[in-house]
């Protein structure tokens, strides 16, 4: 198997691969850490200047979302764990959904965490090892969920990477560290401890106070990983808030994994797990939400001399038929549609002012050179929704948004009526700068769910990557 990039949700790509029966050597993820913020690549190179949102990690619970609740515990019932272990889950689901709305943010959360973990366990090889990333506001309810999909007898580590983040608050104590929960997947498991010793600083031939002399090999790291150790890292650093250093998943690939192993990141953001297994010679699988993510990533590896196609395979999540797409529920309809037209979807699936979701666009250059952006809005209307009504709505939001571009998703074709509608509605012009002439694109567009699975897009001016990748090219061919 080709090394492959997936631009989807993990859980997704997660079933694709169960079906295809692959299974992998090791799993380092760093999830959303359910800290109630929305992310961005903070784009500052070759001549761009921006913010673009990566991916919410924002786990809003509503009255609308209640049904995920009941999804759930029956997904429950058909896993096969033991049951004092399901028991358990039915407890604190109870505890959390009764509680404030921070309690059923993190029961969501929790929710969503539990799923893809037990489609990561299906894939882990059973001498294979999995290191979760997280932070001390869930990482307790992790580990109890960890105990019961890996088992507890397989806990192997918990590692504390002290960083010089966290800020200095002053009503307690600064956030320092992360925690990284470290599992094998049976009684036997990958460990190269050779290959992560830490150089002495002192000289080979000097000897300790009663004259022995130091072991040469140099010194295993312990469970607290001092970001010494692991920083400075700024030299790679390529926007995204959540970036964890190169040094941080070398550590871990040398330990838990061998050249040729498959390595497995399912939240793997601007791709440092995948530089990582490149460099090491392990191969690898990467998967993210996130569009503008993804698009990094193919930067990154560019950068390496990897190219799609030649050294690696890129996949759009599913659904890839009508039938498939079916039997999603609503909000998944709703975020995939979005997704798959490089969108960002709106966490709040209530209360969310007409907007299901959004895509950054330029705008043009303004007199002091400087880039200018707007808004691309979404609404996705499922089932047999359509109406003229949905359009002027889509109109209205647009002005209350200041969105230059519309865009209605239907589950069904739209009537005569909403078309005409559409082509009402005030067209958009951009002009990339005054020495090229100015294009005009439709102020309103719909699509159907049947077209974006054949792969219809949007015509909208570029994004914020398109920018970036065509003043890179600029830069190279002045080179």
């Amino acid at each position: 198997m080709r090394n492959r990039l997936y631009r989807a949700d993990c859980k997704a790509a997660i079933d694709r691969l169960l079906r295809e029966d692959v299974r992998v050597d090791l799993i380092y993820l760093d999830p959303p850490f359910n800290s109630n913020r929305t992310y961005s690549i903070l784009f500052h190179r070759n001549g761009v200047s921006a913010q673009q949102k990566a991916y919410h990690d924002m786990w809003d619970f509503t009255d609308s979302t209640r049904q995920l609740v009941l999804d759930f515990k029956e997904e429950l019932n058909k896993w096969e764990f033991d049951e004092p272990f399901k028991e358990f889950i039915r407890a604190w689901i109870a505890i959390l959904d009764q509680g404030g709305s921070q309690d059923r943010k993190m029961l969501n959360y929790l929710m969503y965490m539990t799923q893809r973990l037990v489609g990561l366990k299906k894939l882990l090889k059973p001498e294979g090892s999995i290191y979760l990333h997280c932070n001390p506001e869930a990482s307790h309810y992790l580990k109890v969920i960890m105990d019961g999909i890996f088992g507890r007898i397989n806990f192997q580590n918990e590692f504390i990477w002290h960083h010089p983040g966290g800020g200095s608050p002053k009503v307690r104590w600064a956030w320092k560290h992360d925690v990284i929960l470290f599992y094998s997947n049976s009684k036997k498991w990958t460990f190269n401890v050779d290959s992560v010793r830490l150089p002495h600083k002192w000289d080979k031939g000097q000897k300790r106070a009663d004259g022995s002399e130091r072991d040469k090999r140099g010194k295993l790291p312990d469970d607290v990983w001092r970001h010494h150790q692991i920083m400075p890292w700024a030299k790679e650093y390529r926007g995204l808030e959540t970036q964890k250093p190169l040094a941080l998943l070398d550590r871990i690939l040398k330990a838990s994994s061998n050249e040729g192993s498959l390595v497995l990141d399912p939240f793997c953001g601007c791709g440092t797990t995948i530089e990582a297994a490149h460099k090491l010679k392990r191969r690898w699988i990467g998967i993210d939400i996130s569009g503008p993510a993804v698009d990094e990533i193919q930067d990154r590896l560019k950068e390496q001399g990897l190219y799609p196609e030649k050294h690696y395979d890129i996949f759009e999540g599913s659904p890839e038929t009508m039938d498939e797409y079916n039997r999603l529920t609503a909000f998944e309809k709703q975020d995939w549609l979005i997704r798959r037209l490089n969108g960002l979807p709106n966490p709040r699936k209530s209360g969310d002012r007409g907007v299901d979701g959004d895509l950054d666009i330029h705008l043009g250059v303004d007199e002091a050179g400087r880039d200018r952006w707007g808004r691309v809005i979404f609404s996705v209307k499922t089932g047999k929704q359509r109406k003229p009504e949905h359009v002027r709505e889509l109109i209205g939001t647009m002005r209350s948004e200041r969105a230059q571009i519309g865009v209605l998703i239907l589950d069904v074709e739209p009537t005569e009526k909403m078309e005409e509608a559409a082509k009402r509605a005030k067209a958009f012009h951009y002009q990339q700068n005054a020495d090229l002439p100015p294009k005009e694109y439709d102020g309103v567009q719909i699509l159907t769910a049947f077209e974006i699975i054949e792969g219809a897009k949007i015509d909208h001016p570029p994004t914020l990557q398109a920018v970036k990748r065509f003043r890179e090219a600029q830069t190279e061919m002045k080179v």
